[in-house]
């Protein structure tokens, strides 16, 4: 071996230590979203019926078999055989408590608290296969029962069946594995047929494969995690251009069934109108290569390109574009914008597509006759403890006199697939009022609402454009 690489091991161990404390430290922290807990919830629910049922089976099947060939390992005559048949009524008795522990699990399986809990349940299964007889060995007969094989069985046998929340299968195993370093230790009590050696080799192994299959439970549910976050994105995506697309494809439709149904054979289209149609169908345009564009990076999720951009002129835009829907619903408009604010540095497009969804769910979940109040206002954040140092923001705010959102909803509010129910019959279900969050979140600012009895505020800030 060359002197200098003999100087290189420190480094790698380093290195192969940092790993470790990195690999540790995602296993004790957890990141999961809250539908993937869901999802995850119900899968271990549903996977302690199918653990319940096979280890009925395999029950059955041992207790079918042992009839039918009465063979027996014990060596006849033996001390340990002579053990047996002198306590037989009482391992008969150990092995019906068994049989009911098991049965009952059904029982619990069918209370609301097992579908609350069914850590819980699992921890109770793993008493029933493994603790329950113990503890009657050790009541009865001062002793415990070291048994390897069924041990590595059950604890390897569990996460093969569940292979979610690495946390529980440890639980279940440090907790039985910790009764027996109790009983053994502390109370004193022995197995009286193996030695020490046997009864270490038996732990030693147990713990091993526990680790392994841990480890395990632990990489595949990281793969299932990113997998469910995939096909959250994909949903995204689709959700994104099936449904908000037809915000401007809906006003341009207005559009020319207005002029359809006119009572004139020729009809005369005046150049304001076909600039709207025109910005329109550039805007959908814009809106798919935006779209493609941010499914393609996963990372950076939504891509902006911002420029400096009056927000008083975005904002007439956004209500002249969306002024056949508010008048479909007899809505309201007022503007409350400053003459003189500073140009804001956004992606113009982005910014349209929060206006619009927050204006459309308002008039989507309200009556008819919505008064709406558009809002900016200068303010300032800090950006040192010294409070010498500040920087130029606009708060942009879309309230309305609606019926309100209740305070769980809000809490829910700008998650995906969440929002105000409503039976109203929806003609722009836009981005959703998540894809508003991950547009402003990219611009660097901040969005939440406000509402009470008397009706709803959204409002997000914006950074202002240097200079």
């Amino acid at each position: 071996m060359q002197l200098s690489s003999i100087f290189k091991v420190p480094q790698r161990l380093r290195r192969n230590w940092s790993e470790l404390a990195k690999l540790w430290k995602e296993m004790t922290i957890s990141s999961v979203s809250l539908e993937y807990q869901q999802w995850r919830h119900r899968f271990i629910f549903r996977r302690l019926y199918l653990m319940t049922w096979i280890i009925v089976i395999l029950m059955l099947v041992g207790q079918i078999v042992s009839w039918i060939i009465p063979l027996t390992p014990l060596e006849y005559k033996s001390s340990e055989y002579n053990y047996y048949r002198q306590n037989i009524e009482v391992i008969y008795a150990i092995r019906i408590i068994g049989w009911v522990e098991v049965l009952f699990t059904f029982v619990l399986l069918k209370t609301s608290y097992a579908r609350k809990y069914p850590v819980l349940i699992l921890l109770w299964f793993t008493c029933t296969l493994l603790v329950s007889y113990q503890v009657l060995l050790m009541i009865f007969y001062g002793s415990i029962y070291v048994d390897g094989y069924n041990w590595i069985l059950v604890f390897s046998s569990g996460p093969i069946l569940m292979p979610v929340k690495w946390r529980s299968h440890l639980i279940c195993q440090t907790f039985f594995l910790g009764l027996l370093a109790i009983s053994s230790l502390v109370l004193g009590f022995k197995d009286p047929f193996i030695t020490d050696i046997e009864y270490f080799n038996a732990v030693y192994f147990t713990v091993i494969v526990c680790a392994i299959v841990n480890l395990a439970v632990f990489l595949y549910e990281k793969f299932l995690q990113q997998e469910f976050e995939l096909r959250r994105q994909l949903r995204l995506f689709l959700h994104t251009v099936s449904h908000d697309l037809r915000s401007p494809m809906l006003g341009t439709l207005f559009l020319l069934k207005s002029l359809r149904n006119s009572a004139a054979t020729e009809t005369v289209v005046e150049n304001e109108v076909l600039d709207q149609m025109i910005d329109s169908s550039d805007r959908q345009l814009q809106l798919i290569d935006s779209l493609l564009e941010a499914h393609n990076t996963e990372t950076k999720g939504i891509v902006i390109r911002p420029r400096p951009v009056c927000i008083n002129n975005l904002v007439q835009s956004v209500v002249t574009d969306m002024q056949p829907f508010l008048d479909r619903d007899r809505a309201v408009v007022t503007k409350k914008i400053p003459a003189k604010l500073p140009l804001v540095n956004i992606d113009p497009l982005q910014i349209r597509r929060v206006y619009e969804n927050i204006i459309a769910n308002a008039l989507e979940h309200n009556q008819s006759g919505l008064r709406l109040i558009l809002k900016v206002d200068l303010s300032e954040r800090i950006l040192s403890r010294n409070e010498q140092k500040v920087s130029q923001w606009i708060c942009c705010t879309v309230s309305d006199n609606g019926e309100g959102i209740s305070l769980q909803q809000r809490s829910q509010l700008f998650d995906l697939y969440t929002g105000v129910s409503s039976n109203k019959q929806s003609l722009n279900v836009g981005l959703g009022l998540y894809i508003c969050r991950q547009i402003i979140n990219a611009h660097g600012g901040e969005i939440g609402v406000d509402s009470n009895s008397t009706g709803s505020s959204f409002w997000f800030t914006l950074p202002t454009a240097p200079g």
